[in-house]
């Protein structure tokens, strides 16, 4: 059983302490029409990118590993909600 499952993006109010590692479950913003919410599809997967901002890179990227496509997906998690299914240590 899954306790204290955390969930980020715009519905919670975008807490953003995603490690490299932690194990997630996505449900991106319906492509077709931002506006009529979120599609039905989760993806599962483990961050495999997480936001290093420097002066040398001032840009960022979340990303995630899918289990289901065997590839990298891009998170955004002002548009995305993220449910952090297991922490990494």
């Amino acid at each position: 059983m899954i306790k204290d499952v955390k969930f980020v993006g715009p519905a919670v109010g975008l807490e953003f302490d995603l490690k490299l590692g932690d194990l997630v479950r996505v449900r991106y913003r319906d492509t077709g029409s931002y506006e009529s919410g979120y599609a039905e599809e989760t993806f599962t997967g483990f961050i495999s990118k997480v936001p290093v901002e420097s002066e040398t890179e001032p840009g960022w990227m979340l990303c995630m590993w899918c289990i289901e496509t065997a590839s990298t997906h891009i998170l955004s998690p002002k548009l995305d909600i993220i449910e952090v299914i297991s922490e990494s240590r």
